[in-house]
C-alpha cells in the first residue's frame, strides 16, 4: 500500500500491482531496500533501540516514546561517527514507514510531573512528600514499536543475512548487548547537574532507570571493559550519581509500579548527613551493596571476584548506608539510615523485597 501511495502516474500503477511482493520477507526487503544509503545508519539504530526496548521489562507493550528514540538514537550515531546528526520524529515515520507502529496514548507514570516538596531535616533525617495530582489530565504521547512481531523475526533471521538488505541484520543477542551497552554509555554520560525524572520522555531519565533492569545475568558473559563500565554506574563517586537520587524521590513517594524501577532500592548518601560522615565507606563496598540491592547480582559476583575478595571476605566488609522509605498512608519519604556489614544491612533492606539473600549471609550466584 505504501507503493501504491506513491504513484502519481496512472500507467506506472498496473506495472506496480503486477510487481507487488508475494510474501512478508520481499516486503521487508523492499522497505529495507527503500531506504536511502545515507539513513542506513539511523535507520538501524532506531529499529535496534525499538527492539531493545521491546526485550526490557518496561513499557514494552506500549513502546518507546518517540522523544527519546530520536534523542537516543542522534546520541549514538554522534558517538559512533563523531558527527552530529538532526534527525526528527518525522524523519522516523517517513524512514521506517510501516516497519514501525506510532500510537497516541495517556502519559504513564505521572509521578514525575507533580511537585515534590523537602521538609526540613528531623531527627537527623530528611523527610519528602510529593503532592497529589490529577492522573486523568495525564498528557497524551507518542509511542513507537515494531509494526508486527514478523519483522524483527526477519532481522534476525538467516534470510535476511543473505539478502540485499542484510546490512539489518540483527540478532536478539546482538540487540540485547548493543542496547545495553548504548543505554549504560548515555547513563554515565548523564548531566550531573540535571534535575529531570521524567523517566518516559527525557532520554537521560530513561537510561539512568533502566540500566540495572537489563544487567547481564551470566557473570562469565560480562567482559573486562564492559564490567567496568557496570561498577561505574553504582559507584556513588561517579558523576552521574547525584542524577539517581532526585528520580528515587519520586519513585519511593508516588509511583505505583516502582517494582519495575531497581533504582528505586538503592542506597543513597542521606542529605541531612555531611558527606565528609561517609569518609570511611568503600566506594567497592558501597558499589557491591547496590549490585545487590537492584538484582544485579551477575555483575557483583563478576566485580567481588575481580577485588579477589571471598563471599564471607565482601559480606564482613563495613558500610553506612541510607535507603528511602515510604511512610504508611502517606507520600511521606524519609532517609533512613543503617550502620553494619555489607551482609547485615543488605539483609535489613533486601529480606522483604529480594530474594538474596539466606539468613544474614549473601547469596551469590554460583558458577
Amino acid at each position: 500500500m505504501q507503493i501504491l501511495e506513491h504513484i502519481r502516474d496512472e500507467s506506472q500503477l498496473i506495472d506496480s500491482l503486477n510487481s507487488l511482493p508475494s510474501d512478508l520477507d520481499e516486503i521487508y526487503l523492499r522497505l529495507l531496500s527503500a531506504i536511502p544509503e545515507p539513513d542506513r545508519l539511523f535507520v538501524r539504530r532506531v529499529l535496534l533501540w525499538i527492539a531493545g526496548h521491546s526485550f526490557a521489562g518496561r513499557l514494552r507493550d506500549k513502546g518507546i516514546h518517540l522523544d527519546v528514540l530520536v534523542s537516543a538514537v542522534c546520541d549514538d550515531l554522534q558517538n559512533l561517527t563523531g558527527r552530529t546528526y538532526r534527525y526528527t520524529a518525522d524523519d522516523v515515520r517517513e524512514l521506517c514507514g510501516c516497519l514501525i507502529t506510532v500510537t497516541e496514548r495517556p502519559l504513564p507514570f505521572t509521578d514525575f510531573l507533580r511537585p515534590l516538596h523537602m521538609l526540613p531535616p528531623l531527627g537527623g533525617e530528611c523527610k519528602f512528600y510529593i503532592k497529589a495530582g490529577n492522573d486523568e489530565d495525564a498528557p497524551m504521547g507518542s509511542f513507537v514499536s515494531i509494526a508486527h512481531y514478523t519483522v524483527l523475526e526477519f532481522l534476525s533471521s538467516e534470510r535476511i543475512a543473505s539478502s540485499s538488505a542484510q546490512y539489518f541484520s540483527m540478532t536478539q543477542r546482538d540487540v540485547k548487548n548493543s542496547f545495553f551497552n548504548s543505554v549504560l554509555r548515555q547513563s554515565l554520560a548523564a548531566d550531573p547537574s540535571g534535575i529531570l525524572a521524567d523517566w518516559v520522555r527525557d532520554r537521560e531519565a530513561y537510561c539512568l532507570t533502566l540500566v540495572p533492569l537489563i544487567m547481564p545475568t551470566e557473570p562469565d558473559s560480562i567482559d573486562p571493559d564492559t564490567l567496568e563500565l557496570c561498577v561505574q554506574y553504582f559507584l556513588p563517586t561517579s558523576s552521574h550519581f547525584p542524577r539517581l537520587r532526585t528520580i528515587q524521590y519520586y519513585l519511593v513517594a508516588g509511583c505505583s509500579s516502582a517494582r519495575a524501577f531497581y533504582i528505586a532500592r538503592l542506597p543513597v548518601y542521606n542529605p541531612a548527613v555531611a558527606p565528609s560522615q561517609y569518609e570511611g565507606n568503600d566506594p567497592n563496598v558501597w558499589a557491591l551493596l547496590a549490585m545487590l540491592m537492584t538484582n544485579s547480582r551477575a555483575v557483583a559476583h563478576a566485580f567481588r571476584r575481580k577485588l579477589g575478595w571471598d563471599e564471607n571476605e565482601a559480606g564482613d566488609k563495613e558500610i553506612e548506608a541510607a535507603f528511602f522509605i515510604r511512610g504508611k498512608g502517606t507520600a511521606m519519604v524519609q532517609a533512613k539510615s543503617h550502620h553494619g556489614s555489607l551482609a547485615q544491612v543488605a539483609s535489613i533492606r533486601g529480606k522483604h523485597q529480594l530474594q538474596i539473600m539466606e539468613g544474614s549471609s549473601i547469596s551469590w550466584p554460583q558458577l
